[in-house]
């Protein structure tokens, strides 16, 4: 049994013998690092529900949303701590992985290299300062074309939404009907990165593009050089037409 295995089985063993014990935000740490997000996000939200002014609990909760991607919900939570005199350290790198996961890149560099200044040994800000680092520096290389070619795809007739977006679900650019292609972005980069293992798993090799349908709309994923472009589109769009301009779309970023 590992030590994370070993806190789990204890807070467990804790909770059962005080339901109202605040040992349930530890629980979900817990399990939020070893990557069970759904059992940590269900555990921290059903003790908030009872100690609701807990900080620590709204701290891990804001840990869990940003893993999951669920950014509303995370700024919700980062602001929570923010505002209820919790280590400023701590809410700051929170804050700076936000702005990251926003594409607001310069405005989480800036906030980064004032932490590396205070926490010069801390390996988080380290590594996300270097992220934010790389990030900025592709955008300066390639960030006026993907802007260019992401409003010539949103200008097409039927498309209701377009964004470019890294691997780790981190925005580039785009633009939507309701203002917020990071939500596009985020979704759009889970979906692909869940078909691409699955597809790996069963050995029918590399995942090109996807094609997802509901009752109204559809969402297209599409691999490139720089990430994941997604588009989401009015049902009755023709696939032939759009494939056709998405080809050249990335075919451009590509020659950059």
């Amino acid at each position: 049994m590992d030590v994370l295995d070993q806190r789990i089985s204890t807070c467990q063993r804790l909770l059962a013998q005080n339901p109202n014990s605040t040992i349930f935000a530890s629980l979900a740490d817990a399990y939020r690092k070893k990557g069970m997000l759904d059992k940590a996000h269900k555990i921290c939200e059903a003790g908030l529900k009872v100690h609701s002014h807990y900080g620590l609990a709204h701290l891990v909760m804001a840990k869990i949303s940003l893993d999951m991607n669920l950014l509303d919900e995370a700024e919700y939570e980062v602001d929570w701590v923010d505002n209820h005199d919790l280590p400023q350290g701590t809410v700051s790198l929170l804050r700076a992985s936000l702005l990251l996961k926003r594409g607001r890149i310069n405005q989480a560099k800036e906030m980064l290299k004032e932490l590396s200044l205070s926490q010069p040994g801390n390996q988080k800000v380290i590594g996300l300062l270097r992220v934010a680092e790389e990030r900025a520096k592709r955008e300066r290389k390639g960030g006026r074309l993907i802007t260019e070619v992401l409003d010539g795809l949103y200008g097409d007739p039927g498309v209701m939404g377009v964004a470019m977006v890294d691997r780790e679900g981190l925005l580039f650019g785009g633009n939507s009907a309701e203002g917020r292609p990071e939500e596009l972005a985020v979704a759009g980069a889970a979906i692909y990165n869940l078909a691409k293992d699955g597809m790996m798993k069963m050995e029918f090799g590399p995942t090109q593009e996807i094609e997802l349908t509901t009752t109204a709309h559809r969402i297209w994923l599409f691999d490139s050089s720089f990430g994941y472009l997604v588009l989401f589109t009015e049902k009755e769009i023709s696939p032939a037409s759009l494939k056709l301009k998405v080809g050249k779309a990335i075919e451009a970023i590509r020659r950059g």
